[in-house]
């Protein structure tokens, strides 16, 4: 043995003490006296003042506690001999053993417990060949230089020891758990991975391997593929941690990116990388050109694609971007590609400008141009006026369309207020007389406006204000100030009233009127009721008379209808209430059927017959006797 100190030897052979005074770094062999030491307890004293305790091969011992000799440096108990064998070493502890450099265990079959040799940090040289242990706790970094472990190791744990040059395993297929981080080149890792079994747990960090094509490093992905891994701390994740380095000649970038989608800290070290540079329209939806790439040159595309404009924007190019719809270039989306790149035509955009006409019917009032998209414009042009009348009963009411939220040209037509009011009277035909005695009604009543009139045998019909102060009156006093006009059919029932002699006055169709219209109106309303002079074409071979008559109680022309001056040249046209055949229609009050009702526009050659409205209230059109048995009456205040 060698004391690390000064020290008086002492080993116990069974009961046989042997002493001598050793000095530093001096060897002192102390005998043994016995001939046999099987199952023979041996007892080192002052341990912790050892250096060395010599060859211990020979005595083939069972048990070793080694933990109390803290200043260690060698310690040989197992032999390189292939002859050697030691059979009865079972058990071996080391503690914080901090300056042992070299542990030799060769050739002792039986040992089979885990070797924690994790305190002794100082280990440069490790022996476990020809031993059956499961495991080796080594420190976590440090100076070994050599490592022989048996293929029955099941965990393999090689942590920071980056001086290892000398790494000596059988067979991998036992281990379950390899953990090796930064352990130099000596420990084969490839060899490590291909050679455990599915399923066993992995991390490799700081692993440097070569290969010769792609598919090689395709091949040991799929061998990861079936590992499980451990994190920094020991636990268990479900992928194989691997970070390292694995170098070949040339690969391409789709084949890079391959590689780092499916393990991402996996560098790949080429010498060359030919990668495809995809040049895509601003959307992606259409490949534009394709360009091959070398070691992670650039691109040199001189495309300069053009974009249609929308109604908002007009669009200019500006190069490329990797971001899809971008609106300015990226000036390294074309550099050093190295791997598959997609790239878009990026474009600056400016917001279009439009032009806003503004109309009345069809005359132009003023232009604006200019106006942004979304933008408005400001008419400043004097105030439209309806050709349909007076402001007063056609107000401007504003544009058709606004001129707002402009998207494009844009025609704006002035809008007119109506004079026309549907909508039933609350006031009494006693209120509405009155308003007519005092000249308020134009105050208080508009075009449109109804009111029920109540006819008792007859039926009930609804009148409606058609005109004001328009129909003369028959005894040249000035014009009616309101016209009344049905808006509901009566069934007179009789064709044979159509027939008649130089106008509808001289036929049963007017008895009829007056016995079951005029008869019937309350007292109130046929007193005022004035006479004014209707007018009505007669026909005879043509349209040569236009006859006026002073009525009470009267059917209403074609003209006043459809403003159909091939009829009559005289009279009034009702034109803001009937300008379609759906206001001219009629039905019986309460029902919704159109029906076919008479004109007071008249025949008289050969067959007598009255005009008539059909029943979509189309027309005019001639009644052969028996279409049109239905009136529409009116009347004048």
């Amino acid at each position: 043995m060698e004391p690390y100190a000064d020290v008086y030897a002492s080993v116990k052979y069974g009961s046989y003490l042997v002493q001598s005074r050793s000095a530093r770094n001096t060897k002192t062999t102390l005998p043994c006296p016995l001939d046999n030491v099987n199952d023979t307890e041996i007892y080192i004293y002052s341990a912790s003042q050892l250096a060395d305790v010599g060859d211990l091969s020979g005595l083939k011992v069972g048990y070793a506690d080694f933990s109390k000799a803290l200043k260690l440096q060698n310690l040989k108990i197992g032999d390189s001999n292939a002859t050697y064998s030691n059979g009865n070493l079972t058990e071996l502890y080391l503690g914080n053993n901090v300056l042992l450099r070299k542990i030799d265990v060769r050739n002792c079959p039986n040992l089979t417990q885990s070797i924690d040799i994790s305190g002794c940090s100082n280990i440069e040289e490790v022996y476990f060949d020809g031993t059956a242990i499961t495991g080796l706790t080594l420190p976590n970094g440090g100076i070994l230089k050599k490592l022989h472990v048996p293929d029955t190791l099941t965990n393999l744990t090689i942590r920071n020891q980056k001086l290892l040059t000398e790494f000596q395993m059988s067979s991998y297929s036992a281990l379950s758990t390899v953990r090796i981080e930064n352990a130099g080149p000596a420990v084969d890792t490839r060899a490590i991975l291909t050679g455990i079994a599915a399923g066993s747990r992995v991390r490799m960090i700081g692993f440097d391997w070569t290969v010769q094509s792609i598919d090689d490093i395709y091949d040991l992905l799929d061998v990861m593929d079936t590992m499980r891994g451990l994190d920094e701390n020991g636990n268990n994740v479900d992928k194989a941690q691997m970070s390292g380095t694995i170098h070949l000649s040339e690969l391409t970038g789709a084949e890079y990116a391959a590689v780092k989608d499916r393990y991402p800290d996996i560098t790949i070290a080429y010498e060359h990388i030919t990668s495809q540079l995809f040049y895509y329209t601003f959307d992606g939806a259409e490949l534009l050109y394709t360009e091959t790439i070398r070691d992670c040159g650039n691109g040199t595309y001189t495309g300069a694609p053009a974009r249609e404009s929308t109604a908002q924007y007009a669009y200019t190019f500006a190069g490329w971007s990797k971001q899809m719809d971008s609106t300015s270039a990226d000036a390294t989306a074309t550099k050093g590609v190295d791997a598959d790149r997609n790239v878009y035509a990026a474009y600056t955009r400016a917001v279009r400008k439009y032009t806003v006409y503004f109309y009345n019917g069809s005359t132009r009032l003023q232009t604006v141009s200019n106006v942004p998209y979304g933008g408005s414009a400001t008419y400043t042009g004097s105030t439209p006026v309806s050709s349909e009348g007076s402001a007063t009963d056609y107000p401007f009411e504003g544009w058709n369309p606004e001129p707002k939220n402009i998207t494009g040209n844009t025609y704006c037509y002035a809008k007119f207020g109506s004079p026309v009011v549907v909508k039933e009277l609350s006031d009494t035909w006693a209120e509405i007389i009155a308003s007519v005695n005092d000249g308020t009604y134009r105050e208080r009543y508009k075009l449109g406006n109804y009111l029920n009139l109540d006819l008792g045998a007859t039926g009930t019909v609804r009148m409606q204000i058609v005109a004001f102060d328009s129909d003369p009156k028959s005894d040249g006093s000035g014009a009616s100030h309101i016209t009344w006009f049905a808006m509901d059919a009566l069934n007179f029932g009789n064709a044979d009233a159509m027939s008649h002699s130089g106008g509808w006055e001289n036929g049963p169709l007017k008895t009829w009127l007056d016995n079951n219209v005029t008869a019937n109106l309350p007292a109130n309303v046929s007193g005022s009721i004035v006479e004014t002079t209707r007018y009505h074409g007669v026909y005879s071979g043509s349209f040569t008379a236009n006859v006026g008559k002073a009525s009470k109680v009267w059917l209403p022309s074609a003209q006043e209808l459809f403003n159909t001056t091939g009829y009559e040249w005289s009279g009034r046209y009702w034109k803001e209430l009937f300008k379609t055949n759906a206001d001219r229609q009629r039905s019986v009050y309460g029902e919704s059927t159109g029906r076919s009702y008479v004109l007071s526009t008249s025949r008289t050659n050969g067959a007598s017959y009255l005009f008539n409205v059909k029943t979509d209230g189309g027309g005019p059109q001639k009644d052969n006797g028996s279409m049109a048995i239905y009136i529409c009456f009116g009347f004048c205040m």
